[in-house]
């Protein structure tokens, strides 16, 4: 009985299968910063677009309702820089259009002072931006250019 036991042994740990070297594995898929709003990350349209073009909430729109936007802001009038952003490091960013449909991104470091959409609706008028976590952010409007300037208290 004991011989049993001891071939059983050895043909279960001919079975476990050690992981692979961290050479062999496959290099991780790309991180592009893009989340939808389960923070899954959005990596193409929900549908195919076709000659349309698809847009960082995960939609398809004409190309005519596409644009950039570009958000600058300051910390009490002056630039944003490690100094002025101690107190602020992260922060939350979001874009409103009039219907309340909403696009958001988090954290965003402070002392950058710019943060940009590269293919975002002409639907978002509004942008948010505050200390990740508050309920209050200080808000602009988003002019026909795509830019909005934010002074955070």
């Amino acid at each position: 009985m004991s011989g049993v036991r001891a071939s059983l042994v050895i043909l279960l740990a001919g079975c476990i299968q050690q992981p692979p070297p961290e050479s062999d594995l496959p290099p991780p898929p790309p991180d592009d910063g893009w989340t939808g709003p389960t923070g899954d990350p959005i990596d193409a349209c929900f549908n195919t677009c076709g000659t349309l073009v698809c847009a960082r909430d995960g939609l398809c729109y004409p190309p005519e309702d596409i644009h950039a936007i570009h958000v600058s802001w300051t910390v009490g009038g002056a630039p944003a820089n490690v100094s002025t952003c101690a107190g602020t490091p992260d922060l939350a960013i979001g874009f409103a259009d009039d219907i309340g449909v909403w696009l958001g991104f988090a954290p965003v470091l402070c002392r950058g002072g710019r943060f940009t959409v590269d293919k975002a609706p002409r639907t978002y008028t509004r942008v948010e931006l505050g200390p990740q976590g508050t309920s209050s952010p200080t808000s602009a409007l988003i002019d026909d250019a795509g830019d909005a300037l934010i002074d955070l208290p």
